[in-house]
């Protein structure tokens, strides 16, 4: 079964709305979504993201999350 790739908000820091989903220390991108592996988040902008989290959904929920 293939996943899409979530719904990502646009950049918190410039309003960019290019956001990438990176996976493993390699920082690599994939058309399949891979919610259980490790990766982050990354504005393709301004280069702001999210910290390396051990399941890409956390950066996921934490990159979208607007305090």
């Amino acid at each position: 079964m293939m996943l899409s790739n979530p719904f990502l908000m646009y950049c918190p820091f410039c309003g960019g709305e290019t956001i990438d989903i990176l996976y493993g220390r390699e920082a690599v991108t994939s058309e399949v979504y891979l919610p259980k592996e490790r990766g982050s988040v990354r504005c393709r902008r301004c280069g702001m993201g999210s910290r390396m989290h051990p399941m890409v959904e956390q950066a996921v929920k934490k990159w979208n999350r607007r305090v």
